[in-house]
């Protein structure tokens, strides 16, 4: 969360914590907003026909 200018991390789940050692970042997503998102991501991916293997640049628009 971006909070007062700078970016504030705050645990999710306690059961597992933040250890800043893993290769990606855990975050709470809105059931809806994660439907959305991966619909989106899955027209792209048929509709460029995209390869499993394949590398492609991707840019998030608030």
């Amino acid at each position: 969360m971006f909070q007062n200018g700078q970016w504030m991390r705050y645990e999710t789940r306690t059961d597992k914590p933040v250890t800043f050692n893993g290769p990606c970042v855990r975050a709470h997503v809105a059931l809806p907003a994660n439907q959305s998102a991966g619909g989106k991501y899955g027209a792209f991916v048929k509709s460029q026909r995209v390869l499993d293997t394949e590398k492609y640049n991707g840019y998030v628009v608030a």
